[in-house]
């Protein structure tokens, strides 16, 4: 089954694009009753009590003795920060701008920590995928809108960098623990911190906003997709070359323009549709048949 772990990884990471890319509709339906830290909150409160559901039903263990502590920690915190810093940088910049500043912050750390600490090798393959990668975003932001955004830049390289680095801790635990198992702690960690940032904004809670069943539907479904991506992710770089497998991450624009396109009747720019095109030739590259195990890991 070797050569068949890398395909399924690819898959698992391909899915998480798919879902993340989803997102965006969830979020615009939420929006109109809460607020951006409530919606965060809410979402990962649903999504604990279906994680509680798989684990009793699947029996996990959650035993977490024998897991480094420091690990554990910074698997657990590092992705709700990621959420926090995006949801205050895009209040102060241009969205697209801010979502091309983020990716390429992540990209370029994640071949980093790749490269240095999972000695994962480099080649003239990675290179050019990560090549196409970076103009496709480029396309998808241009034009740039950065007047008066410095400090939403600077958000988005710091969540950018973080995003990678939580995801060499999700490669590094998911050869010690089962994704199941661990997929709870973000969770637990984004509700504690974001039921924290609520108290300590003292705006008025929505709560009773959530008590109808078109908006109970929209948390099913968006819990449910952050227990999938959880898991996913987990499995998905485990299995991959963590700069390559942050590649095919980045599918969640090309599905973003799809969901947008389809559901809320947003239709692409010209230069919309060349970004995607390069996304789609840097993740083809990304996981091309190969002569050689050098790039994807098993």
């Amino acid at each position: 089954m070797r050569t068949a772990t890398p395909f399924k990884a690819f898959a698992a990471l391909l899915t998480c694009g798919l879902v993340y890319g989803s997102f965006g509709v969830w979020v615009r339906y939420l929006s109109q009753s809460f607020t951006p830290f409530e919606q965060i909150f809410l979402r990962n409160m649903f999504a604990l009590v279906i994680a509680a559901v798989v684990l009793l039903l699947m029996r996990t263990s959650l035993d977490y003795r024998t897991l480094p502590k420091r690990d554990l920690l910074f698997f657990s915190i590092l992705f709700p920060l990621v959420v926090i810093l995006f949801t205050f940088a895009v209040t102060l910049m241009k969205v697209a701008t801010a979502v091309f500043i983020f990716y390429a912050s992540s990209l370029v750390a994640s071949y980093v920590i790749g490269v240095k600490f999972f000695h994962d090798p480099i080649t003239a393959r990675k290179n050019t995928a990560m090549a196409c990668s970076l103009v496709g975003l480029w396309f998808f932001a241009y034009p740039f809108e950065v007047d008066g955004a410095f400090w939403g830049g600077v958000l988005m390289l710091v969540a950018g960098g973080i995003d990678a680095i939580s995801f060499a801790f999700r490669k590094k635990l998911s050869d010690k623990a089962s994704a199941l198992s661990l997929m709870p702690l973000p969770l637990l960690a984004g509700l504690v911190i974001n039921a924290v940032l609520i108290l300590l904004s003292n705006q008025p809670v929505h709560i009773d906003a959530m008590f109808n069943l078109p908006t109970i539907g929209v948390l099913v479904i968006f819990g449910s997709n952050l227990v999938l991506i959880n898991v996913l992710t987990l499995y998905g770089l485990r299995h991959f070359d963590i700069n390559l497998g942050t590649i095919v991450l980045s599918s969640e624009l090309l599905f973003a323009l799809a969901f947008g396109f389809f559901l809320l009747g947003e239709s692409p720019t010209t230069l919309e549709i060349v970004g995607g095109a390069c996304v789609a030739l840097a993740i083809i590259i990304a996981n091309w048949p190969k002569r050689s195990p050098s790039l994807i890991s098993s």
